[in-house]
């Protein structure tokens, strides 16, 4: 299913459950590796006018990206 979303920073920010982000980075001799991780968990619950119908929104994201590095010089 496609849906056009028009959201601003701030309905983001009211809506957010939870988020989380970290970085490591470890080097030995020449070599390194590094690691970055984000989640971000967003929730929303709304009801009509009239109160018949209601629909609750979850939305959960991840991305995980690695890194290998070797020093030439």
């Amino acid at each position: 299913v496609q849906a056009d979303v028009d959201v601003g920073f701030g309905d983001i920010l009211d809506n957010l459950e939870v988020g989380f982000m970290g970085s490591y980075r470890a080097s030995r001799d020449r070599w390194s590796i590094g690691v970055d991780a984000m989640y971000m968990g967003l929730g929303a619950v709304a009801t009509t006018t009239r109160g018949l119908a209601s629909a609750d929104v979850d939305v959960d994201q991840t991305s995980v990206e690695a890194d290998v590095g070797y020093a030439v010089s």
